[in-house]
This record gives structure tokens, C-alpha cells and sequence, in this order.
């Protein structure tokens, strides 16, 4: 996967952003038990009482993502890439595709959720691309 340091840069401050919230909460994530604990009683729960609200999480990613340009000691990796994604159960697993620059905005941003890591593996991307030629291949 593309990353660079600016990501994690970004991805840092963005799980102290979260730490603050959790310790405002009174909780303090230090030990195995304490993390245990936090899920038992607050994670395995399903309500709307975010960490961070979807405007505090906008505002977060528009501080930390300026564009490339405005970026001059970022990393950046130059050149085009493949983007893909699958647009999900809703439209029978299909995988959705782009080419562009690495300047995209949401390959500069890291999104934080369950299957962020397995969604950056090689099979994970074999997969996508051989649906996605499979797709290709079916439209011609």
C-alpha cells in the first residue's frame, strides 16, 4: 500500500485526538485490563455516543490534509496509481476502479476501522483485481 510519513504523522495525531477523548470519558487505556475492561463495557455496546462526532472528525481531516502542494515536508510518492474499493453487498460485491495521481485526497488520509489492515493485504488486492477484469472482461 502507498504510505508515507505525513500518514503516519496524521494517524498519530488523530489516535491522541482519541486518546484525549477517552480520557475525558475517565477512561485510561494503559494496561490489557483496562483495554478489556473498555471494550466489555463500552465497545461491545451499539448506541450514538461517538468518540468524535463526524464534525469534529471533518474539521480533524481538513487541519491535517492540505494539499500536496502545501505540503513541502511531507513525503509524497509521485506518479498514478490504481484506487479500488468495493461498493459493498448492496450492489453484488462489485469493485469499483480509478486511475489517478497520488495527490488524491483519500490517499492521503488514513481511515481508521475493523478491517483497515486486511483491507491493505495482497490477497485483499488480488482478489479486488481479479473481480475488477472479471467485471472488465463482462462489459466488452
Amino acid at each position: 500500500p502507498r504510505s508515507s510519513l505525513s500518514n503516519l504523522v496524521i494517524t498519530n495525531k488523530l489516535l491522541l485526538k482519541v486518546n484525549e477523548k477517552l480520557q475525558a470519558k475517565g477512561h485510561k487505556l494503559d494496561t490489557w485490563t483496562s483495554l478489556r475492561n473498555y471494550y466489555n463495557e463500552e465497545v461491545a455496546k451499539v448506541d450514538d455516543d461517538l468518540l468524535l462526532s463526524p464534525t469534529e472528525l471533518d474539521d480533524f481531516f481538513d487541519e491535517t490534509h492540505a494539499a500536496p502542494e502545501n505540503e513541502p515536508d511531507h513525503l509524497y510518492v509521485p506518479g498514478r496509481c490504481v484506487v479500488m474499493w468495493d461498493k459493498g453487498d448492496n450492489n453484488d460485491n462489485e469493485i469499483g476502479g480509478i486511475v489517478t495521481d497520488c495527490g488524491m485526497r483519500m490517499l492521503r488520509m488514513v481511515e481508521l476501522s475493523s478491517s483497515m489492515i486486511t483491507d491493505h493485504m495482497v490477497v485483499g488486492y488480488r482478489d479486488n483485481m481479479a473481480k475488477l477484469m472479471e467485471q472488465l472482461g463482462s462489459t466488452t
